[in-house]
């Protein structure tokens, strides 16, 4: 699969915050990735 983000000034943008996005979400921390979430409904 992936080898591990060594470089920590990566950042990882989603958009949409639903059931999709928070798992890419979980992949993407995992590896040492800072994720933003952008969704159209500011609530979330």
């Amino acid at each position: 699969m992936w080898s591990m983000n060594t470089n920590k000034n990566v950042k990882s943008s989603i958009r949409g915050s639903g059931l999709v996005g928070r798992a890419l979400d979980k992949v993407f921390a995992r590896y040492g990735f800072e994720v933003i979430f952008h969704d159209k409904n500011r609530a979330v």
